[in-house]
């Protein structure tokens, strides 16, 4: 890949990047969960569950703590906390799509080098 190419390639990651930066960087009130919606079966005899209409929604956040899944309850006069979960969603994937263009962009530059470097043949001269 030739030299121009490559710079062309850097500055539209570039400016995808600062996109996804700027809805990260976006101050919004968030909970560092995420939100789950389950259904369940209670599993008493002759409860509609058993029949396969399951309980529900309930609704969670979900965190990760020290390695472990810890789903939390949210009651119903808690529900605010739904976009606030969403928030966190969207922080997090903005954060990961970012790294994912650093990485494209590292890679880039590691090419770019390459192709600027003289090839040497006998001594540097």
């Amino acid at each position: 890949m030739d030299v121009s190419r490559i710079r062309q390639k850097i500055y539209l990651l570039r400016m995808a990047r600062d996109k996804v930066e700027n809805i990260a960087l976006k101050a919004r009130p968030m909970i560092d969960g995420y939100w789950v919606e389950k259904y369940i079966e209670c599993r008493r005899p002759g409860c509609k569950c058993s029949t396969g209409e399951k309980h529900g929604p309930y609704y969670y956040i979900s965190r990760t703590i020290e390695g472990r899944t810890h789903l939390e309850y949210v009651k119903e006069d808690q529900m605010r906390i739904e976009d606030m979960c969403k928030n966190w969603s969207s922080h997090s994937a903005s954060v990961a799509e970012m790294v994912k263009h650093n990485r494209q962009i590292e890679k880039l530059y590691r090419q770019l080098a390459k192709a600027q470097v003289k090839k040497r043949r006998r001594g540097y001269g």
